[in-house]
């Protein structure tokens, strides 16, 4: 395994860790720090060696093109000082970086999104949009910067909707100039809430995979994951995949695990079955509130917060995760085997 460091022409250098574009299920892992833009972190040796060690654990899968984007939260190293280091790019085989294009801003106000709050980091940002200029060398840096038949782009958000069909015209664009003879292929995480027909067939003209995100069904979905104005997003988000299914639109499904649904397993599992999914990816949100929030008004803390804090009401409890696995894969195994993929089934026994 080898660690990528792209330059980054507006935020100093970028951590991206290796995987092979095409064969590699894609565990993005976020790095070590954010900015409005994406995710983009001056690099020290100590991150560096960070980023080898936690590649080096990484696994094949046969599924990388059709698995819906995770990332694998590291904590920030506030307590290492960060050496800055000039670090010519790299020319490798292959590797995944998740780009944010629009930063945390989302049209949702889900209740467990550790994301949203980030908008407190940057009080003074008018516009969350990539500005074209690092959108364009980002796009070129990281398709010269791997040796790869295939260039893997993941957008996600916040909401990547959000930023408009045109904006995602002008990414196919730049994709399309730097490709240099290479096969460009996009992923694509959205709440699916403002998809439409123009969305969808943009989408499906050019060979997007969209992920999806949804919990379950209704009862299940809208308890945690609404709008602004705190009502349901269920019937919005179902619209949604209609207008993908109606334009051919290949799709998967997130699902993040939570407190209500995490009792529920079959019910979950059989419902994404029933809406068409495929390949669906469980997330356990397990997270901590602290009684105060810091002084940039984060409520959500890393696992290296010491002042007092309590474990969120939506956190799914360790035992029932695991039933929630168990009742699944069960049927899973018996069942649905060579049919459905389900990512942390695929990942345990490839292993």
């Amino acid at each position: 395994m080898k660690c990528a460091v792209i330059p980054s022409e507006a935020r100093n250098l970028a951590l991206v860790f290796l995987g092979r574009s095409a064969q590699r299920r894609a565990r993005f892992l976020a790095p070590l720090g954010m900015t409005p833009h994406g995710f983009w972190v001056p690099v020290s040796r100590y991150a560096r060696a960070t980023a080898l060690e936690i590649a080096a654990r990484a696994r094949r899968s046969r599924h990388a093109r059709r698995m819906t984007i995770d990332m694998e939260n590291i904590a920030t190293q506030t307590d290492r000082p960060a050496l800055a280091e000039s670090i010519e790019p790299q020319r490798l085989p292959g590797f995944h970086i998740m780009a944010k294009p629009v930063g945390p801003i989302c049209n949702l106000n889900c209740r467990y999104c550790f994301y949203l709050e980030k908008e407190n980091l940057y009080p003074a940002t008018a516009s969350w949009a990539m500005p074209d200029d690092v959108l364009e060398s980002y796009i070129r840096q990281y398709i010269e910067a791997q040796e790869a038949p295939t260039i893997n782009f993941a957008w996600q958000g916040g909401e990547p909707t959000l930023l408009g069909v045109d904006y995602f015209r002008r990414i196919v664009e730049l994709e399309k100039r730097y490709a240099d003879g290479k096969r460009i292929e996009n992923a694509f995480q959205t709440n699916g809430t403002l998809l439409d027909d123009t969305w969808a067939d943009f989408l499906a003209a050019n060979r997007f995979l969209v992920g999806l995100s949804i919990d379950g069904p209704a009862e299940l979905h809208d308890c945690y994951r609404v709008n602004k104005g705190e009502q349901p997003t269920f019937g919005a988000v179902l619209r949604g995949l209609e207008y993908l299914k109606k334009h051919g639109v290949e799709f998967n499904t997130l699902s993040v695990v939570h407190r209500r649904n995490s009792r529920h397993p079959l019910e979950v599992y059989r419902f994404l079955k029933d809406l068409g999914s495929t390949y669906m990816q469980f997330i356990p949100i397990v997270e901590r509130m602290a009684k105060a929030p810091d002084p940039h008004g984060l409520v959500l803390i890393g696992p290296r917060y010491e002042a007092e804090a309590e474990v969120s009401e939506w956190s799914v409890e360790p035992s029932q995760f695991g039933k929630f696995l168990c009742e699944i894969f069960d049927e899973w195994v018996r069942r649905d085997v060579a049919r459905y993929f389900v990512q942390v089934f695929d990942v345990a026994l490839e292993s």
